[in-house]
């Protein structure tokens, strides 16, 4: 959820309040000690 520059569900930003539609469908995937990459799920 840090890593989204948006509001998005159940995790609102102040700074950011709307969502942004080129993330739809896109997913936040964390792994080890690397940076949250960007995956499309279907």
């Amino acid at each position: 959820a840090l890593a989204r520059a948006e509001s998005r569900g159940a995790h609102q930003r102040t700074d950011l309040p709307e969502r942004d539609p080129a993330l739809d469908g896109m997913h936040a995937v964390a792994r080890g000690d690397e940076d949250p990459a960007w995956e499309h799920w279907s």
